[in-house]
């Protein structure tokens, strides 16, 4: 018997997933189940070095960066303006600046529906005046935070800003 023989594959009938929603709360998930879905966020400071981050409607406690899916014949860029333009009414200015990508799966509490999303983090630039009271659809509040306040954010964005030296 190889080493591997008894690990389960996940592709294998029956196979599970384990996943986390916004609010942290664990879902076992049929592997078959799973959703593709490309996202991006933006990591913005503003001048005092604070970070722009956003509250989702179905969120109870983190907070997140700006952004969101990727619709069909859509770039990365043109999904991040458009997201982050929806989400606080700034506007995104010259080029993205790539820092990561990363798989992650979730299962979405509003849809109920399990993805596998692989999320793409940009350092950008916007201005324009901050909707603080969101967008009356998915987002319900956008602010500027102090880099210690970090602790309010979801736990895969913490630990992206801090790999990459982004929290300030």
């Amino acid at each position: 018997m190889r080493a591997n023989d008894d690990v389960i594959s996940p592709k294998a009938s029956g196979s599970l997933i384990a996943c986390r929603d916004i609010n942290g709360a664990a879902h076992l998930i049929p592997v078959a189940k799973f959703l593709p879905r490309d996202a991006v966020y933006g990591v913005i400071h503003d001048q005092t070095g604070r970070i722009l981050v956003v509250r989702d409607r179905s969120a109870s406690v983190s907070w997140d960066l700006p952004g969101g899916g990727v619709e069909p014949a859509e770039t990365h860029e043109e999904t991040l303006r458009r997201e982050v333009r929806e989400e606080t009414g700034l506007e995104v200015s010259g080029e993205l600046s790539p820092m990561c990508n990363l798989l992650e799966y979730f299962f979405d509490i509003v849809t109920s529906s399990a993805w596998i999303s692989h999320r793409f983090f940009y350092l950008v630039h916007a201005s324009g005046d901050l909707h603080p009271d969101g967008n009356d659809q998915d987002i319900v509040s956008a602010k500027f935070i102090p880099p210690s306040e970090l602790e309010t954010l979801s736990p895969v964005t913490r630990q992206v800003l801090a790999m990459f030296g982004a929290n300030g």
